[in-house]
């Protein structure tokens, strides 16, 4: 005699739930059950439409499920700790051996929290959406203007039509109008910021492509992005989240400016012949 399978905590909830959905959220907790395997690979965006429904209602359907958004119910799914279960933030009373090993500790923690929330497909597919833009706009403010910073000079790195706004000023004297060929990349943890949230509702309206790098599947930034990347957020000195964040955010950078220079070089033989050169600031011999 077989062994009975046991049952995951994720499939009794929703079956205990099933009955009393209605007819949306019936479809998705209905896929999600014959999908179970595959759910936590798979990105919000595809779960929407393999449902017929909007990302908003797989959120809505996330917290029936007392998640908070879908990165909660992946971790549901796949049986993960969430990100601070494990971390320990850091104190003014400790050592300094305490304060190495927690920094230590939990960076590798949220690395390895920031790849189990993206796939790579869902990577190549942004790469693939700012090497074809007319023009990509990066925003952040705050912690977030670093990563926004960086993300940006990368792309011109590349010959890239790359702009940067980090200021409250700047972002809401920038262009009013888009084009579905442009590309609005935002950078925030919670998604909430207020100038950054009006400026995507705003391009959202001219047909503008919008992307997304954030901690929270739960925000207003998210329901707008039509490219949404998860990162972790480890506690780091008391409820700071911010530092482990950006560990997230900078890994996601470096992996969308490889992925955007492998496809140039596809395209274009004598960039990938010159890379170094076409690449470099100092413009040193080679």
């Amino acid at each position: 005699m077989e062994p009975k399978q046991k049952t995951s905590r994720f499939r009794m909830l929703v079956e205990d739930l099933l009955p009393a959905l209605g007819t949306q959220e019936g479809k998705i907790a209905r896929w999600m059950l014959e999908h179970e395997k595959e759910l936590v690979d798979t990105p919000i965006k595809d779960i929407a439409i393999n449902c017929g429904v909007s990302q908003p209602s797989v959120v809505r359907f996330c917290k029936k499920l007392g998640c908070n958004g879908i990165k909660d119910l992946k971790i549901l799914v796949d049986g993960m700790r969430s990100d601070t279960e494990n971390s320990i933030p850091c104190t003014f009373d400790d050592s300094d051996k305490d304060i190495y090993q927690k920094v230590f500790a939990s960076s590798i923690e949220s690395l390895e929290k920031s790849f189990s929330y993206v796939t790579w497909d869902e990577v190549s597919i942004l790469s693939k959406s700012i090497i074809n833009a007319s023009t990509i706009s990066v925003f952040g403010i705050g912690g977030s203007s670093l990563a926004a910073r960086h993300l940006s000079e990368e792309l011109l790195r590349l010959g890239l039509k790359s702009m940067c706004f980090t200021d409250p000023y700047s972002i809401s004297s920038s262009a009013s109008t888009y084009t579905n060929d442009d590309l609005l990349v935002f950078i925030s943890r919670q998604g909430e910021t207020i100038e950054l949230v009006n400026k995507a509702h705003k391009a959202k309206n001219t047909g503008a492509n919008i992307a997304l790098i954030t901690t929270n599947d739960n925000s207003t930034l998210f329901s707008l992005s039509d490219f949404a990347l998860l990162v972790s957020e480890n506690q780091y000195l008391f409820d700071d989240r911010n530092s482990f964040s950006r560990l997230g955010e900078l890994a996601l950078i470096e992996s969308i400016y490889i992925m955007c220079a492998k496809k140039i070089g596809e395209k274009n033989p004598s960039f990938r012949e010159n890379y170094f050169g076409l690449t470099n600031y100092k413009k040193e011999k080679y």
